[in-house]
């Protein structure tokens, strides 16, 4: 075999060792790419979060100060804040709204267990609470209450630097009796 024919099947199979190891290396990159791209079924796609979801993701985020990430369930452009024995608020921001909720913060941890006997006094002899997702203050006398749209949305927060605000048997004195007077 001539030098020159020897030279060029030398030079053939290397070009064809390059191309295999590119097309080789290119189709490896493709299918970890591909393999990386898990399909995603309609049962394993993000689900709306339940009531339960909701309220768990309320009691968690305030016990940890963690305001502003409530903003995510609440409604927008505007919440409804209510702070009682004072003349504030409106509707504000989402934002404002999360900010505002340090006003109680002094009563972390709040229990909102719903089914905790003071609470549910509370939700049944006050109409603004009955719906509400309401905490009270662990260790002191703090509340805030959340209501919901139908959307599942923070609309209206309320809150009291004591829940005994509403609680108008304790400051009610009681009746004295009668005394008849003779004239």
């Amino acid at each position: 075999m001539p030098d020159k024919l020897k030279l060029l099947l030398v030079a053939i199979i290397t070009v064809l060792a390059i191309l295999a190891a590119l097309f080789f290396t290119q189709n490896k990159k493709a299918q970890n790419s591909k393999g990386s791209q898990v399909p995603v079924s309609a049962s394993q796609a993000a689900k709306p979060m339940t009531l339960e979801d909701i309220q768990t993701s309320i009691s968690e985020n305030f016990n940890s100060k963690n305001f502003a990430k409530m903003e995510e369930i609440m409604q927008k452009p505007n919440v409804q804040v209510t702070i009682q024995s004072t003349e504030c608020c409106s509707s504000v921001t989402s934002s404002q709204a999360s900010s505002m909720l340090s006003y109680v913060q002094k009563g972390i941890p709040m229990d909102f267990n719903q089914k905790n006997p003071t609470i549910v006094t509370l939700k049944s002899k006050h109409p603004e609470l009955k719906s509400a997702y309401v905490g009270i203050s662990k260790n002191d006398t703090q509340l805030v209450a959340f209501s919901l749209n139908k959307n599942s949305e923070i609309s209206a927060i309320t809150m009291a630097v004591s829940w005994k605000i509403f609680d108008f048997s304790a400051q009610q004195p009681s009746p004295s009796p009668t005394s008849s007077s003779h004239l």
